[in-house]
C-alpha cells in the first residue's frame, strides 16, 4: 500500500476542495483518495451539495483571467483553486476571454 501524508485531507474536504484535487496532491487516482478519506470518517457530499460548494467559494476572476492568459490550463487553474473545471471556465466566460 503506498504510503502518503493524509492528515490534513479531511480539514481540507470539508473546507470545499474536490476529492480529485486531493488526489493529484499526491498523485494518487479520485477512487484511492476516497477510499482515504473513508478511513477518516468522512462523510461525503452528494453531487448538488458539491455543486452549490463551488457556486458559492470566492474565485477571483481577475486572477484568474490573468493566469490563463499566461498560459495556465483550466484544468491547473481549477485545481490549485479548489473548485471544478466548469467553475473557471465560467469565470472566463463571464470576463469574454472565451
Amino acid at each position: 500500500m503506498k504510503h502518503f501524508d493524509t492528515s490534513d485531507w479531511k480539514q481540507r474536504y470539508l473546507a470545499g476542495e474536490p476529492l480529485e484535487s486531493l488526489a493529484k496532491s499526491v498523485g494518487i487516482c479520485g477512487h484511492t483518495a476516497k477510499v482515504r478519506l473513508r478511513e477518516l470518517g468522512v462523510e461525503f457530499r452528494s453531487a448538488a451539495d458539491a455543486t452549490a460548494l463551488a457556486k458559492s467559494l470566492p474565485v477571483d476572476a481577475a486572477s484568474i483571467v490573468s493566469r490563463y492568459l499566461a498560459g495556465e490550463s483550466e484544468q491547473a487553474i481549477s485545481v490549485s483553486l479548489g473548485v471544478s473545471r466548469p467553475v473557471i471556465r465560467k469565470r472566463l466566460r463571464e470576463a469574454g476571454v472565451i
